[in-house]
């Protein structure tokens, strides 16, 4: 699964492979909608994780879509963010559209700032400032 987050897309999640999403963005203003259509049976994870960094905005919608026949369905949609900066901001908007019975699904969100706590423990230990950073985000990307 490829994720442009210029436009609206629409995927059908035929495999219970779970989904992994992780995205950087720096001085980027993006607004995007992202349609999930599950098929019969199947059962997975949706994760999204983004950091944004340098006066980012994203406003982003993702629709869950569970159509008639597509029974026996377990999903979870969970948002993980990181915010680099007072200048950037984040909007999501998760929503469910289920129009079968005998389905699980749900969703979660989580978004957090930059740990100062973090950053100056890791330069206490003589970690420059650029590399405290990298450690973080990526640790967060794990």
């Amino acid at each position: 699964m490829t994720l442009e987050l210029t436009k609206t897309q629409t995927f059908n999640i035929s495999a219970s492979d779970d989904l992994f999403f992780m995205k950087l963005l720096s001085s980027e203003h993006i607004e995007s909608e992202l349609d999930l259509i599950f098929n019969k049976g199947v059962k997975n994870k949706v994760v999204l994780k983004f950091v944004l960094d340098n006066g980012s905005k994203l406003n982003l919608k993702v629709k869950i879509i569970i159509p008639k026949g597509s029974s026996e369905v377990e999903t979870f949609l969970k948002f993980d963010v990181m915010v680099l900066d007072p200048d950037s901001h984040i909007n999501i908007t998760p929503a469910l559209e289920i129009l079968e019975n005998n389905v699980k699904a749900g969703h979660a969100a989580s978004i957090r700032k930059f740990n100062m706590d973090e950053m100056y423990y890791l330069q206490s230990r003589g970690i420059e400032i650029k590399e405290v950073k990298k450690i973080l985000v990526d640790a967060f990307l794990t």
